[in-house]
């Protein structure tokens, strides 16, 4: 018998051949010596392709890469940019150290985006420089438009553009788990005027309400408050809210735009 091994296919065919090597490698050049830069404010991270080309597979032109690693990294780079809810210090226009921790207020990185957009960056092969995908809760203003409450002092001081505009005596929430009121650095997100006030025993309307945290905020109390100040929140203190005197709870309201942070200390 005469047998053709070429036509008979008794030889293994390769699974890769040196084309397709010289095809693959050529396109893994295009991504060597590539820069992503990712800019937070004044921070800066830098991914260069040595980072990612180890977790780069490829088949002939076309370039995968390993989506676990990424969602490592921006975990990683969460933990670095998070802030909301983290303790922060920061220095008050009139010097005054101000260390708070917990609260709504502050920037949390997009994880989902930043996922998505950092596998396209890498799979463009080309340098990149753009601002990570971050949500900011509350305005960047604290040195220059934030309002402090001060619950052992029983006092707000507020500064806009720098200046201190209101330092006033208030009550704040009743010394019990279930009124107190919380600690942390929040932010405006509501106000309205005139507004009224609702809970389980009680609906009262006042003129200026200006929340911070889920139903707490500063509001105008003179209807039904004579005193502000000294010990009187302990046991006769609000149901969260900041009680002001009516021309305090004003100042709050027309100077202060939603996003402005709120510390309370």
């Amino acid at each position: 018998y005469n047998i053709n091994v070429e036509t008979s296919k008794y030889y293994k065919q390769p699974a890769v051949k040196s084309t397709d090597m010289e095809e693959t490698v050529k396109t893994l050049n295009n991504y060597v010596g590539k820069t992503i830069t990712l800019k937070d404010d004044n921070q800066t991270y830098t991914l260069t392709s040595d980072d990612y080309a180890p977790h780069l597979s490829a088949q002939g032109k076309e370039i995968s890469v390993d989506e676990s690693w990424i969602k490592n990294y921006v975990a990683s780079l969460a933990s670095k940019v998070n802030t909301r809810g983290k303790a922060t210090s920061f220095t008050a226009p009139n010097g005054q150290v101000i260390n708070v921790k917990g609260g709504t207020y502050g920037k949390v990185l997009s994880t989902k985006t930043e996922r998505e957009q950092i596998k396209q960056d890498i799979l463009s092969g080309k340098d990149v420089t753009r601002n990570l995908n971050i949500t900011s809760y509350g305005n960047k203003t604290l040195n220059s438009d934030v309002i402090i409450v001060n619950i052992a002092a029983q006092t707000v001081t507020a500064f806009k553009n720098g200046q201190q505009i209101l330092n006033a005596s208030v009550v704040t929430g009743k010394m019990t788990p279930d009124r107190m009121t919380d600690y942390g650095l929040y932010y405006i997100f509501h106000k309205r005027s005139p507004a009224v006030l609702k809970g389980d025993d009680y609906q009262t309307p006042v003129n200026f309400f200006a929340a911070f945290h889920n139903g707490e905020g500063f509001h105008d109390a003179d209807g039904w408050r004579k005193a502000y100040g000294g010990n009187i929140y302990i046991n006769g203190g609000s149901h969260g809210c900041v009680n002001m005197r009516y021309n305090d709870a004003k100042t709050i309201y027309d100077n202060f735009a939603i996003g402005t942070p709120v510390a309370v200390i």
